[in-house]
């Protein structure tokens, strides 16, 4: 069994295979306990389930634990889903005492979801069994539901399926003939005589009580008439002190009726039994010829190393005390009432007697308090009078002021409060580490060298989440490979079937973060293939000659990894080339290897993972894919370096395709404008246009005119004959060899290629 970790905001987060599970539902508790290792363990109110199961719920608190000792696991705890139904309750409408339901179960059910708030969480089974049931009043939705189960001969079951809790009331299963006691470890307790005989009493004093009698015979059938007397009739007061006779009828008969067992039983199950609370099992020991029945009232399960074990809590437990009790909301009777000082009770009615003296005494209070509200109240009109008069003289004064005087306007770092002028000192010495202040001359030269125009600076680390870089230094080719070329493949299972690749996990392997991993599972082969059709000559973009390093986690490393190239490149052979690899890292904490690429045209790269066959975890873990080129070209291949997070270094000219950098250098930019582009130097820039210059035009064709600034630029050409018969002795495809000169001065698009000695050209158009 894997538990599966769910986020409602984003679903499926994980599957975990590592955990200890302990769950108990039933007649009590609801709750789970989860440990799983740190970095695997549920966040809290994140859902864990074991798909197609009823185990399950949601997390609610999560327990750590820190220092030397520390185990690395998390403690979760949380409510199954049984747990969650049994926080909400099943309320009746507005106006009604009790609610009641009647239809398709399957109808009543989602109806009931609904009313309690879960449609998001839980749905309901399609079933036309006709079911009705009235609910206690203010019942949870957990135990109003198995008391509608029970009442029509079924029990609750849920499982997890498509990605809800489905509820569903199937028959309850009878296994007292089904299954083998062989498959209990039980303890048996048998009961010869139970309580048999229940007198209900309700409403009322003495002999106004209302009292209704039910009896049990030897079958356990429930009824007025007693058939059991003497040492075998067992009687019990059942104590329902607000119920009318009508209450007592419908409860009395329940109540009796649950007393009714042949005895109980404590199971414990192997696994080779699964049975669902509300079913009921049957414990007989053969040794002594006994035999008890019981409906299961609680299920808990244990999940280790993906193994369940189950054990029960059924039947009732059986005794001979002689009295319960009840309550209900009622109008009537059951409580005891006492009169107090100047009050009396005749029966249900209460009546007051105020005497002389407490009268007295309430009057004097008021006379107190009718002369402090007049004292306060006189003060309050002297307060009012006294403030009007002060804020007349200040508006009068201020009236006279602004006739006599210019109106101020405060500039910056001055401020005018009344009649006080302030003014901040906006005078600074140099900034030190502890104090603001101006920048120093040797900062600002520092600066100059760092930031230059056409910079991108980063703000944010873009290679992991946080400000910690796992690796110090990325002068990787491969670096986001994922999302600039294009990265297809496959996995192959140990019985041969092919599925795609997990695309979270191949991101991962070109994101520069070594705590990050592909899994591969143990028995899988992992086939990836990076091509790169989508540059412009449908090859490497770059030079290509370098290593390619690959990577894994901890100590668990692939059986074997392999890595060819598809090379177009004629003088080297056109074709898939095996790469030739080796171990660069000893140690189980350092899994490199490195292959040698020395092939020029790469239009394909293949990587073959075979993953282990007994891994200490169960899969392969593959980090990273990088390359690292002999003479990296940073004008076609992306290249990165970045010694420490938060910090700028020059040049830092980034990718586009590197979302996550932040900001540009414009301030820079501005400064370099401001700095190289004076007015006195644009105005002797400016004045090389005094004198007129010649532009001349070579090649295939040639030309020249003389432009001085004052109008468009028109230029004659006319057709080279050495050009045109330069490229008709030399077509496409044609290699020449020179001893430094440019073909492309002659005409003709040539690229240059690898090449010892002479220099080698290509003619492309």
């Amino acid at each position: 069994m894997v538990l599966v970790v769910h986020d409602s905001a984003v679903g499926d987060i994980r599957e975990i295979e590592e955990f200890e599970l302990d769950l108990a539902f039933g007649s009590d508790e609801n709750a789970l306990k989860l440990a799983a290792r740190a970095g695997e363990a549920p966040e809290e109110g994140q859902f864990v389930f074991i798909d197609g199961t009823e185990y399950g719920g949601v997390i609610d608190q999560a327990s750590y634990e820190a220092g030397r000792e520390a185990t690395g696991s998390i403690l979760c705890k949380g409510r199954t889903w049984h747990g969650i139904l049994a926080g909400k309750r099943l309320l009746p409408d507005s106006g009604s005492g009790y609610l009641s339901v009647s239809g398709k179960a399957g109808e009543v059910l989602a109806s009931l979801v609904g009313r309690m708030g879960l449609s998001g969480l839980f749905s309901a089974a399609p079933d036309d069994t006709a079911v009705s049931y009235t609910f206690e009043r203010f019942c949870d939705g957990y135990s109003g539901l198995k008391a509608m189960a029970k009442a029509n001969g079924r029990k609750v079951a849920m499982r997890r399926k498509g990605g809800k809790v489905e509820l569903s009331l199937p028959p309850a299963v009878d296994y007292a003939n089904k299954v083998d006691s062989d498959l209990l470890d039980f303890k048996l307790t048998s009961v010869h005589r139970c309580v048999n005989h229940l007198v209900c009493a309700g409403t009322g004093e003495l002999e106004e009580r209302a009292v209704v009698h039910f009896y049990a015979d030897a079958a356990g059938n429930v009824s007025h008439t007693q058939s059991l007397f003497g040492v075998d009739e067992i009687s019990a007061l059942y104590d329902y002190s607000n119920a009318d006779e009508e209450k007592l009828e419908e409860e009395g008969r329940k109540k009796l009726q649950e007393y009714q067992t042949q005895g109980s039983v404590e199971v414990e199950a192997h696994d080779d039994i699964d049975v669902d609370v509300g079913d009921v099992i049957s414990a007989r020991d053969n040794a002594h010829g006994r035999t008890v029945t019981a409906t299961v009232a609680k299920k808990i399960v244990k999940v280790s190393r993906g193994v369940a074990t189950y054990s029960y809590e059924v039947g009732s437990e059986t005794t001979t005390k002689t009295s319960s009790s009840g309550a209900a909301e009622s109008s009537g009777g059951g409580h005891a009432y006492f009169a107090g000082k100047g009050l009396s009770l005749d029966g249900y009615t209460f009546n007051a007697d105020v005497d002389k003296a407490a009268l007295t005494a309430v009057e004097a209070k008021a006379v107190e308090a009718k002369t402090s509200a007049s004292n306060a109240s006189a003060a309050a009109g002297k307060a009012e009078t006294a403030a009007k008069a002060a804020t007349d003289a200040a508006a009068t004064n201020a009236k006279a002021i602004a006739g006599k005087q210019d109106k101020l306007t405060a500039g910056a770092n001055v401020t005018i409060s009344e009649s006080t002028i302030s003014a901040k000192d906006t005078t600074y010495a140099e900034a030190t580490t502890s104090k603001a202040g101006l920048m120093s001359a040797a900062d600002k030269g520092r600066l100059d060298k760092a930031i230059k125009s056409g910079d991108e600076l980063m703000t944010t680390n873009p290679f992991t989440p946080g400000a910690t870089l796992y690796i110090s230094k990325i002068d990787n080719a491969f670096y986001a490979a994922d999302k600039r070329f294009n990265v297809s493949g496959e996995v192959v299972g140990a019985d041969g079937s092919i599925e795609p690749p997990d695309s979270i996990g191949v991101a991962r392997l070109f994101d520069g973060n070594y705590e990050e991993f592909y899994k591969l599972k143990d028995g899988q082969t992992l086939v990836l293939r990076m091509k790169f059709d989508n540059q412009p000559l449908g090859t490497f973009p770059g030079y290509p000659y370098g290593n390619i390093l690959v990577s894994a986690y901890y100590d668990e490393a692939p059986k074997s990894i392999g890595v060819r190239v598809y090379n177009s490149f004629e003088s080297q052979g056109v074709g898939w080339k095996t790469l030739v690899g080796s171990r660069v890292g000893s140690s189980k904490f350092t899994n490199t290897w490195s292959f040698r690429n020395g092939y020029y045209g790469v239009e394909q790269i293949e990587f073959t993972f075979v993953g282990s066959e007994d891994n200490t975890y169960g899969y392969t873990g593959i980090t990273q894919i990088e390359m690292h080129l002999d003479i990296p070209y940073s004008g076609r291949t992306p290249f990165l370096s970045k010694y420490a997070a938060e910090e700028l270094y020059y040049p830092l000219t980034a990718p586009k395709f590197i979302g996550d950098l932040q900001g540009t250098a414009d301030a820079a930019k501005t400064a370099d404008k401001a700095t190289n582009a004076s007015s006195a130097d644009s105005a002797a820039k400016a004045d090389r246009l005094k004198t007129a210059r010649k532009v001349s035009i070579s090649g295939a064709v040639n030309g020249s005119a003389t432009w001085d600034g004052s109008g468009d630029l028109a230029i004659t050409v006319t057709g080279d004959s050495a050009a045109a018969g330069f490229l008709a002795a030399h077509p496409v495809g044609f290699y020449a060899e020179t001893s430094g000169a440019d073909p492309n001065d002659y005409g003709g698009t040539w690229e240059r290629a690898p090449s010892v000695g002479p220099h080698t050209w290509l003619r492309t158009k």
